[in-house]
């Protein structure tokens, strides 16, 4: 299992592709392709966060953390892994962990893993 280095707060996996992969995450939110689990809308209801805010995020937020397969902290994650964040207002953040796989230059999302928000970032961190 892999840790995460003391100071590094992200991890840059694919960043020049990152926009390519936004794209893709905004084109299966607005095509109304569920990808909600039972397991997200769990956390959804826990945390107190609408489906409605998870669709801004994925649609106006950005990818702010990548991690190739089983490269994330303290998980063997058998995808790539991107955090999307999004402020929806001042110093409030919605936060999206999700899967996502190639198929040749294809991306295709394969699940939303973790749903979470903040209201204490740092905000240069996700901006």
């Amino acid at each position: 299992m892999k840790k995460r280095e003391k100071g590094k707060l992200r991890n840059d996996h694919m960043k020049p592709y990152w926009e390519k992969e936004m794209e893709a995450i905004r084109k299966v939110v607005l095509s109304g392709e569920n990808i909600l689990s039972s397991h997200i809308l769990d956390q959804m209801k826990k945390r107190n966060i609408s489906v409605q805010e998870v669709a801004a995020t994925l649609l106006n937020g950005k990818i702010v953390e990548g991690y190739d397969i089983g490269d994330y902290f303290g998980y063997r994650n058998p995808d790539i892994f991107r955090t999307v964040a999004c402020e929806l207002s001042e110093y409030y953040f919605i936060i999206v962990g999700l899967a996502i796989s190639y198929s040749g230059s294809a991306v295709k999302i394969e699940n939303l893993n973790t749903v979470y928000s903040r209201s204490n970032l740092q905000k240069r961190f996700y901006a």
